[in-house]
């Protein structure tokens, strides 16, 4: 958990440095949209690398339940949430959904990129 954590915040660090000037420049008005998109893609990445490296050494149809099923879940979760913001018009929807999907795929790029690093080192046989 650690190297994800440390991964996400030199990301984040990155992200705000690099982001800083355009978005002061021009999409101040689209703070509420961006932080929301961030903080439920965040969540949605912790919660999926802690489900799979929680999960990795127990029988390979727990693992599988738990990694799909909770994929699953995350992201039925994640598109209601958006639907919900967008619905009640509390976020605009178009700025919204593209700080959601590109939060979500750089997320999702961090949370594998994490457990490729983490889940070889542990030991694990084949169990069916």
């Amino acid at each position: 958990m650690k190297l994800f954590i440390k991964t996400v915040t030199i990301e984040t660090a990155v992200l705000i440095i690099i982001g800083l000037f355009p978005f002061l420049a021009w999409w101040t008005q689209y703070s509420r949209e961006l932080l929301i998109a961030f903080m439920i893609s965040l969540l949605n990445a912790t919660a999926g690398y802690h489900i799979a490296v929680r999960f990795f050494n127990e029988k390979a149809a727990v693992f599988n339940k738990f990694v799909y099923g909770g994929m699953l879940i995350r992201i039925i979760f994640l598109i209601g949430f958006a639907l919900f913001m967008i619905s009640r018009e509390y976020v605009q929807s178009v700025p919204f959904f593209i700080a959601l999907m590109f939060f979500y795929i750089l997320h999702q790029w961090t949370e594998i990129t994490s457990w490729i690093k983490v889940l070889p080192n542990q030991k694990t046989g084949i169990t069916a």
